[in-house]
C-alpha cells in the first residue's frame, strides 16, 4: 500500500486544530467552574442575607436582635438611657416571646405612663416559675425605663400619682383600660410572660415616639 506523504502544512494544521480543541476544553472547564463558583458566592451571600433578616428585624419603629441560647430564643432591643438631655447609655432589654406575635394580645385603652407604677394580683400565676419571672422581669424592665414599681394592696385605681396594674385570671388573654393610668392583665392559660412582656413592648415603643 502506497503511504501517503504528509506535508510540513498538515502537520502544522493538526497541531493547531488539536491545540483548538484542547483550549476549548479548557474553556469549557473553566466556565463549568467558573459558574458553580458563582452559584455557590451567591448562595453564601444569600444564606447572610437571610440569616441577619432573620435575626434583626424592626417592629413599630424599635429594632430587635433575636438570640438564641441553648434551648432558649431571646428577643434583644435596646434603649437610649437620657440624663440631662444627653445620652449617657443603652439599656438592654431581653424578652422572651417575639414583639410581632405579642401583636395579637388585644390592649384596649391607651397607654398613659406616669413615673410610678403599683402592681398587685389576684389569684396565683406560679405557671411553673413563669410567673416569678413574668414579674421580675416586668419590674426590672419598667425600672430601668424610669418607672418605679411596687406593690401596695390597699391602693386602687384612680390615684394621679402612679400607674396601677392588676393582674386577674380571665377567659382570654388582654389589657384593659380601666382607668386615667389603671389596667388589668387578664391571663388565660398562664400566659403571664405574653401579657407582661405585651406592655412592656407597647412601653418601649410609646418612649421610642
Amino acid at each position: 500500500m502506497e503511504e501517503k506523504e504528509v506535508t510540513a502544512e498538515e502537520i502544522v494544521e493538526n497541531i493547531t486544530e488539536n491545540h483548538n480543541k484542547e483550549n476549548r476544553k479548557q474553556n469549557r472547564q473553566l466556565a463549568t467552574v467558573l459558574i458553580i463558583g458563582g452559584v455557590i458566592a451567591v448562595a453564601f451571600l444569600l444564606w447572610i442575607f437571610l440569616s441577619n433578616s432573620m435575626a434583626n428585624f424592626e417592629f413599630r419603629g424599635t429594632g430587635y436582635s433575636v438570640l438564641q441560647e441553648g434551648n432558649l430564643t431571646f428577643y434583644q432591643t435596646k434603649f437610649r438611657m437620657i440624663s440631662g438631655g444627653e445620652h449617657v447609655a443603652d439599656y438592654n432589654i431581653y424578652i422572651r416571646n417575639d414583639p410581632r406575635d405579642l401583636e395579637e394580645i388585644p390592649f384596649e385603652g391607651d397607654l398613659r405612663i406616669l413615673p410610678k407604677m403599683i402592681i398587685n394580683s389576684t389569684g396565683e400565676f406560679a405557671c411553673e416559675g413563669d410567673g416569678v419571672i413574668a414579674l421580675a422581669n416586668f419590674a426590672s424592665v419598667l425600672t430601668a425605663l424610669g418607672t418605679e414599681v411596687g406593690k401596695n394592696e390597699s391602693a386602687v385605681c384612680g390615684n394621679s400619682e402612679y400607674m396601677f396594674v392588676q393582674i386577674l385570671p380571665g377567659e382570654e388573654t388582654k389589657i384593659t383600660q380601666t382607668g386615667n393610668a389603671c389596667y388589668n392583665f387578664y391571663v388565660n392559660n398562664c400566659e403571664i410572660l405574653p401579657v407582661t412582656e405585651k406592655f412592656v413592648v407597647d412601653f418601649i415603643t410609646e418612649l421610642n415616639i
